[in-house]
């Protein structure tokens, strides 16, 4: 009988400590593979650097706002990154809600 009030001691005993013990973290679960870079893979340029600055015309784009339309000019370049495209900014007045804006 003694015996009994010791196994049952233990059982309680071992109650306390699985109620003390926090419960196991839960791994998350693994990432999805990330996708590639926006733009894909590099592909290899067909044309040299220097070919380009000086075969490439001037790159007109038309831009339009509502009945406001303008027309920009970018140029080829060699950009410091290594990059070589066109550049092209400007300022164009433009109408919203009656009043006028000039917007870059």
């Amino acid at each position: 009988s003694s015996s009994s009030s010791s196994s049952s001691s233990e059982s309680d005993s071992s109650e306390d400590e699985a109620k003390k013990k926090p419960p196991a973290k839960r791994k998350a679960p693994a990432a999805p593979p990330r996708p590639p870079p926006k733009g894909g893979r590099r592909t290899e340029c067909t044309i040299s650097r220097k070919a380009f600055l000086k075969k490439a015309p001037p790159l007109k784009m038309k831009i339009s706002c509502g009945d406001d339309k303008h027309e920009l000019t970018g140029q080829p370049r060699d950009f410091s990154s290594g990059s070589f495209g066109y550049y092209l900014m400007g300022k164009l007045p433009v109408e919203i809600d009656g009043e006028s804006l000039v917007l870059q």
